[in-house]
């Protein structure tokens, strides 16, 4: 079964270097707000979350904060990407489940770590 992993960043650059990364076996899904995240997790669970924290409009902790809200976002693992690597931001994710979180510029090798171990 293919799996899927939704990228959400308001940079279309980071949603193609994600892309660039995983592997080709793997679908991968983009929103460039946090809105449209909802939306489509609301939809279809993805298998991994890869969410950027500073966006316009919803942040990641607050898109987030609402996808945990829906039936199907409540288990889906997340890992959050930013240029921010503050404790209070790391203390954030964890109390919101996130599994994992990389600093900007993204490493393959850290990326590839996480969807490895799902």
């Amino acid at each position: 079964m293919t799996k899927t992993v939704l990228v959400v960043d308001d940079e279309p650059a980071n949603i193609d270097l994600v892309k660039g990364i995983l592997p080709e076996t793997i679908k991968v899904k983009a929103a460039l707000k946090g809105e449209v995240a909802i939306k489509l997790v609301g939809k279809q669970m993805p298998d991994l979350i890869v969410l950027d924290l500073i966006m316009p409009g919803l942040s990641g902790f607050e898109t987030l904060a609402q996808i945990r809200k829906l039936d199907t976002g409540q288990q889906v693992p997340v890992v959050i990407i930013s240029g921010n690597a503050q404790q209070s931001d790391i203390e954030q994710g964890q109390q919101l489940g996130v599994i994992g979180h990389l600093q900007k510029p993204i490493k393959a090798t850290e990326l590839l770590a996480i969807v490895d171990k799902l």
